[in-house]
């Protein structure tokens, strides 16, 4: 993992820890092994082909799980998908739905994709 993802991975956690209160149950994965892995992973997956980045492209995806942060903080309302295309010196991040359905996708550092938000 490079260090501008590892970067970015860990202060989105730290972010959404204390802002979301979610906790982070996630794992980074390689590509090929991605679909076996996580409930939403060929969704993911069909999410970035459709913009551009072919699963041999994206070597490195972490999922993270999205909780309520109510009392128990243990309520899952969904999830969060970083993936490292090594196309770009960035991530895509894809916000997704229980269902895994797209809530949000929106890039980071260098990679961009059309009609996606951006954020630094």
């Amino acid at each position: 993992m490079d260090g501008y993802f590892r970067g970015i991975m860990k202060s989105g956690r730290k972010r959404m820890l204390r802002t979301m209160g979610v906790v982070v149950a996630g794992m980074v994965v390689s590509g090929a092994s991605a679909s076996a892995t996580h409930v939403c992973a060929d969704a993911a997956a069909e999410r970035l082909t459709a913009l551009g980045f072919a699963p041999a492209d994206v070597p490195q995806i972490a999922y993270v799980d999205e909780t309520d942060g109510g009392r128990s903080g243990n309520r899952l309302i969904g999830y969060q998908v970083w993936a490292a295309p090594s196309t770009c010196q960035g991530s895509i991040v894809l916000q997704l739905r229980l269902d895994c359905t797209p809530r949000q996708i929106y890039t980071r550092g260098n990679c961009r994709a059309p009609g996606i938000k951006h954020f630094r």
